[in-house]
């Protein structure tokens, strides 16, 4: 009897022992999953990626341009606002030609910049040659009356500078606006097209500040040479590759042609031309080209959109043309609805007896001496280089 109920207390007793370790264990169990974090419970990756990230922190990244930016609409920079970045990561931008363009030479050729504290800036090489002969577009002459014309505001709005682009032909030259973003991607297009390129030199004239504003790059009658000299290398270190620089000149620096010529003189030195946008621009600086034999072209005419339809601008180009050999037109800005005519219209522009052509191919000859008979056209381009009459 005693044997018996000894075996089933022992027996009891460890079947008790049994069930107060299981409640122990689940008591235990519990206690310690709610004590685990959230982030304690999540996958095995995620942990194992958590670490990974806290082992290794990602340094701080400044915001930059991306290289695969298609260039984008630009408005001008008001007086006050900061200057753009000279040297801005340049996007590349897949821009395949419709058509089979002639393209003019290399633009940014090492021989023909001169690296500086401003930034790269064109010299002539180490053979002679200058950025205006290297870079102007290729023109023969056929005998027929000239007309010559270039779009001012290249850059400035992507999607009207990409249309120019697309539906101009070749032998219409492109201004570059100094302010537009991405400057070598715009000369990189503009060569890929076939054009050749003119770099605008903001000045102030008649109209600033109350309506004309050249922007805070400007160069300004009242200053002194210093601040007048940094802003037109800032103007020339923009970018690369172009055949020189154009400007409207008025009566503004009337006082201070001196200064104007004085900077000309070191574009002509580093081996520009200049092309004068007002057609009643300052005399004294075409003469200034005159004796420097730097190239020099003068506009005969701007078109503005509202102030006279296309057709009748391109005709009235068209009779300058016939009555003194050749007339050079510019179009103030890339209006789609100018592009589409002046399109239309050079395509049949030889039919009718005129020749188009870039403007570098008006301006006077960087040579002591011609190196050829110059044809009818190029001789009325050298009679308009004679000193003009005053005004």
């Amino acid at each position: 009897m005693d044997t018996t109920r000894n075996g089933s207390f022992i027996t009891g007793l460890l079947q008790g022992l049994v069930v107060v370790f299981f409640i122990y264990v689940v008591i235990f169990t519990v206690t310690i999953v709610k004590s685990r974090s959230p982030s304690e419970s999540v996958t095995p990756l995620a942990t194992a990626t958590a670490q990974i990230v806290r082992m290794n922190p990602q340094p701080h990244v400044e915001a930059v341009v991306t290289p695969h930016l298609e260039p984008q609409d630009q408005t001008p920079a008001p007086v006050h606002a900061e200057p753009a970045p000279q040297h801005a990561p340049d996007p590349v931008v897949e821009h395949p030609a419709e058509e089979t363009h002639v393209p003019v030479p290399a633009h940014g050729s090492s021989d023909l910049i001169e690296v500086t504290p401003q930034g790269p800036l064109p010299k002539r090489s180490s053979s002679g040659q200058t950025a205006f002969e290297a870079y102007k577009k290729p023109y023969a002459p056929d005998g027929n009356p000239v007309i010559a014309l270039a779009v001012l505001d290249y850059g400035m709005s992507a999607t009207d500078s990409k249309e120019a682009l697309k539906k101009l032909p070749g032998e219409v030259s492109l201004i570059l606006n100094p302010y537009a973003q991405t400057q070598d991607t715009w000369k990189s297009l503009a060569g890929a097209e076939g054009h050749e390129f003119w770099v605008l030199m903001p000045v102030e004239n008649q109209d600033y500040p109350t309506v004309a504003d050249p922007g805070p790059q400007a160069l300004l009658a009242h200053s002194d040479f210093k601040y007048n000299q940094e802003k037109f290398l800032w103007a020339l270190s923009r970018t690369s590759g172009y055949a020189g620089i154009a400007a409207y000149t008025d009566t503004a620096f009337l006082n201070a042609q001196s200064a104007l010529k004085s900077l000309w003189n070191e574009g002509y030195d580093r081996g520009i031309g200049y092309l004068e946008i007002n057609p009643a621009g300052l005399e004294g600086v075409e003469m200034n080209a005159i004796e420097k034999k730097a190239p020099y072209v003068r506009n005969h005419s701007i078109y503005e959109e509202g102030v006279q339809s296309p057709e009748a601008w391109l005709k009235a180009l068209e009779l300058e043309a016939s009555n003194n050999g050749y007339t050079v037109g510019i179009i103030k800005r890339p209006y789609p609805k100018v592009v589409d005519v002046v399109a239309a219209w050079s395509a049949t522009l030889k039919e009718r007896g005129y020749s188009l052509a870039p403007v570098s191919a008006l301006a006077q000859a960087n040579k002591d001496e011609p190196e050829q008979t110059p044809s009818p056209a190029s001789e009325a381009a050298e009679e308009h280089h004679a000193p003009a009459p005053s005004h």
